[in-house]
C-alpha cells in the first residue's frame, strides 16, 4: 500500500476478505502468512485477523544474506 494509505485499515480489511474466500469458497483448512520480523505493521495485521505465530516456522529468507536486516521472517497460521 502507498504511504498515504497506511493506518486506515485497508490491509486488515483486505486480509479478512482473503481469509473469507480461502475458508468459505476454497475450503482451505489452514492459511499461512509470513513477513520480515521487523515489519511491525504486517505483524499487527496478522494478529488483528486472528493469526497466531508459529515459532517453529520462523525462518531466514533464502535470498537474503543472514546478516541482512530483513533476513529473519516469522510465520503465522490460522485454521
Amino acid at each position: 500500500l502507498s504511504f498515504e494509505s497506511w493506518g486506515k485499515g485497508y490491509a486488515t480489511e483486505a486480509a479478512k476478505a482473503v481469509l473469507k474466500v480461502g475458508f468459505e469458497e476454497c475450503s482451505l483448512k489452514e492459511i499461512v502468512s509470513f513477513t520480515a520480523l521487523q515489519n511491525a505493521r504486517s505483524v499487527k495485521v496478522m494478529k488483528k485477523i486472528g493469526m497466531k505465530r508459529d515459532l517453529s516456522g520462523d525462518f531466514n529468507h533464502p535470498k537474503l544474506p543472514l546478516n541482512h536486516r530483513l533476513s529473519k521472517h516469522l510465520l503465522c497460521r490460522i485454521s
